[in-house]
């Protein structure tokens, strides 16, 4: 019998709980597409639909326990305060209905389609963890479709709302679109660090964007950019666009393919950004525990960035085709084979600014003290102490040298808190320690003071810890994400970027 849906718990963050028993063999499977499905957010679905009537803020869908066919999950959904958490409800009914009377066969295509995708970006312990419970990824067979119609018998169903089943994403399409090859722009370099037989690529663009509305426009940019990072995180592509100062950062990274068609849309969609985009938007995001929010800001302080006055005026598609003017950029690709980077040249055709080389790094002459604003009553500080780029590997082995002592007398004897860490970190093409805590009693001063005191007694440099280190960067034991994100630091440090040679050092 189907279920009701159960009350809201508030107005702005909703939680609907489904529970179902007796499902036949496969209904574990059946549930993850029908959550596929539901986290869809392209035009026709759900998502979209709250999506038009400005209400959606959040969704996330997940398994909370499945045995014996008995089923428990839950959606956590997150609307604006304006929304009608009724008319919500009775459109997420809509869609299950719309679900129902679908054709089977045509939802686990794609389905087949993003459990590949899914697999190709898996760790290694999810691999294992799927293969001892039985759990491929792959999409559902014939018993696996009669456990998707049971589940949606048991869930409720309505007509109410437009409806329409996307077509598959392109993005989980694997071929190279047809193009014309054209050749790669002279501010766009190619590094090999990654493999072709990883199936892994990566693109770095960067620009500088000198112009005093960057703040602003780069917030408009990041809402336009959010339908679009959707359907990235549900194929397992990554797309970030971030910005530190008076730069602006995009990256994209996955199945060479998709990494091509994303970012041909995403660049087309920052430079005309869709209508409503343009309108007002009074959320805010999230606030951060103090060392979070340091991070946050590390990139700025390392470029030595301060707050600048920000123009007040209603942001229009002419401020933006000025900015773009104004702009200057450089970028890195990696993972990709020649046919990739031949349908690559087409597609920056048409990146906004001028190409560019990169940029000095910022200069360090002496020590910075930055006092940044966030939230929260506990005291945060980090300390990063930049080190020549080639004193990287001597950097990398200091930092794993002190791991321990500063943990050991930071958090355990000294017990200043529970955000305790030091490791050696790139930030903006500048390499060097960092350390960080956060502290309910110490205050910055005071955890300053400890940390000098610890640096000042030296490590022991054990006999294995330098072939230890060294067999950390050999790059067939690093993760894509890791090495792509090391060539692309080192691209910013103006570096040859060899892996085998920071190893040897």
């Amino acid at each position: 019998m189907p279920q009701p849906l159960p009350p809201p718990l508030s107005a702005t963050d909703t939680y609907l709980l489904f529970s179902h028993e007796n499902l036949p063999a496969g209904a574990e499977q059946a549930l993850e597409l029908l959550i596929a499905c539901l986290g869809d957010s392209r035009p026709g679905t759900w998502l979209a639909a709250l999506r038009q009537r400005g209400w959606l803020q959040g969704f996330k869908a997940e398994t909370l326990y499945a045995f014996a066919g008995q089923l428990l999950w839950h959606i956590d959904l997150k609307l604006s305060e304006d929304a009608c958490v009724e008319e919500a409800a009775a459109l997420l009914q809509g869609w299950f209905g719309f679900i129902r009377q679908s054709d089977p066969r045509q939802l686990n295509t794609e389905f087949e389609l993003l459990q590949q995708s899914r697999e190709r970006s898996a760790s290694a312990l999810e691999l294992a963890r799927r293969d001892s419970a039985g759990q491929p990824f792959s999409g559902l067979d014939t018993q696996g479709l009669q456990a998707l119609r049971a589940l949606l018998e048991g869930l409720p169903g309505r007509e109410h709302g437009h409806w329409q089943l996307p077509a598959v994403d392109p993005l989980l399409l694997a071929d190279l679109p047809a193009a014309r090859p054209q050749p790669l722009p002279a501010a766009l370099k190619v590094s090999d660090q990654l493999p072709g037989a990883r199936q892994y690529a990566a693109l770095y663009l960067r620009w500088h964007v000198p112009s005093p509305l960057r703040q602003r426009l780069h917030a408009q940019l990041e809402r336009a950019l959010q339908p679009l990072q959707e359907r990235c995180e549900r194929v397992s592509v990554q797309l970030q666009f971030s910005a530190a100062g008076e730069y602006w950062q995009l990256r994209c990274a996955g199945l060479p393919a998709a990494v091509l068609r994303t970012v041909e849309q995403a660049l087309a969609v920052m430079l005309e950004p869709p209508a409503d985009s343009w309108l007002p938007c009074s959320t805010q995001p999230p606030a951060l525990i103090p060392i979070r929010a340091l991070l946050k800001q590390l990139p700025d302080a390392v470029l030595g960035a301060r707050p600048a006055p920000v123009p007040a005026c209603n942001l229009t598609q002419t401020h933006l085709d000025n900015l773009w003017q104004q702009t200057r950029w450089h970028g890195l690709a990696t993972g990709f084979d020649d046919a990739a980077l031949n349908a690559f040249g087409t597609v920056l055709q048409h990146c906004p600014g001028q190409g560019s080389a990169p940029g000095p790094l910022p200069a360090w002459s002496n020590r910075r003290w930055q006092h940044a604003e966030v939230p929260g009553s506990e005291h945060a500080l980090l300390l990063f102490c930049p080190l020549p780029a080639a004193m990287e590997a001597a950097g990398r082995l200091l930092a794993q040298l002190l791991q321990g002592p500063v943990y050991q007398r930071l958090r355990v004897e000294l017990q200043l808190g529970y955000a305790v860490f030091s490791t050696f970190r790139q930030v903006e093409g500048v390499g060097g320690l960092l350390f960080g805590v956060q502290s309910p009693h110490a205050s910055q001063v005071q955890i300053l003071d400890h940390l000098l005191t610890l640096l000042r007694r030296g490590v022991t440099l054990a006999p294995t810890a330098r072939q230890a280190l060294a067999g950390q960067f050999d790059e067939a034991a690093m993760g894509n994400a890791e090495v792509a994100e090391w060539a692309w630091q080192t691209y910013l440090a103006t570096q040859p970027g060899r892996l085998d040679a920071l190893r040897r050092s």
